[in-house]
């Protein structure tokens, strides 16, 4: 690949790419809270009325209000 500024048709040549293990780690962290985020919304549609007294704040209200995500 040329140094500095990519065109599209060089983006394009270039074909022969891996993801890093760093790469595959943060694909994996992003799958898992979008995974976590559609679990919540559906734990506090089903359930409204759950305690929640263990749970972290984000989740506390990714469940309290599962349209917010």
């Amino acid at each position: 690949m040329p140094e500095g500024a990519y065109t599209d048709q060089d983006l394009y040549r270039f074909n022969d790419y891996r993801l890093t293990d760093a790469g595959h780690q943060a694909v994996a962290r992003e799958l898992q809270r979008r995974r976590q985020d559609v679990s919540d919304a559906v734990i506090g549609a089903v359930f409204p009325g759950l305690a929640l007294a263990a749970v972290d704040e984000p989740r506390k209200r990714a469940i309290a209000d599962p349209c917010a995500g």
